[in-house]
């Protein structure tokens, strides 16, 4: 039986194939059957060295998206309840208005709490609201 056997770079080899190399069974490598079709051809191709690589014995490393991330803000309490504080200090950095101005305290535009005069830094709850906190400056005398 003739039939087209296919090498690679080498080429297509038209090759008279036998009976028991024309029935592969599922364990059978194409570079046992190209080398079979070389030496049963009757075309005049000497046999050809077959090249077989390697099997990798160990897996390469992949790619990933991750191994980058964005630096901290700084958000937080600055300065504690029952400590002092400069006219001007930050009190509290924040993301919207978890703490609230109390007496002698400013907001600026980020909701930064800051201290208007010198004083103690107090800090109560809000009566309607137990999760809204309120920072006071309390003056000096």
């Amino acid at each position: 039986m003739s039939s087209l056997v296919h090498l690679g770079r080498l080429g297509a080899v038209r090759a008279r194939l036998t009976t028991s190399t024309t029935s592969l069974s599922a364990t059978t490598r194409w570079s046992d059957v190209a080398a079979a079709a070389i030496a049963t051809t009757t075309t005049g191709i000497h046999p050809l060295r077959i090249v077989q690589r390697g099997m990798a014995t160990k897996k390469q490393g992949g790619s990933t998206n991750n191994g980058r991330d964005s630096i901290g803000r700084r958000l937080g309490v600055k300065v504690l309840s029952g400590q002092p504080a400069k006219a001007g200090s930050i009190l509290v950095r924040q993301r919207g208005q978890k703490f609230r101005a109390g007496d002698n305290v400013g907001m600026g535009k980020d909701h930064t709490l800051f201290a208007k005069v010198p004083g103690i830094v107090h800090m109560t709850k809000l009566e309607t609201n137990k999760k809204r906190n309120v920072v006071h400056v309390l003056e000096e005398l």
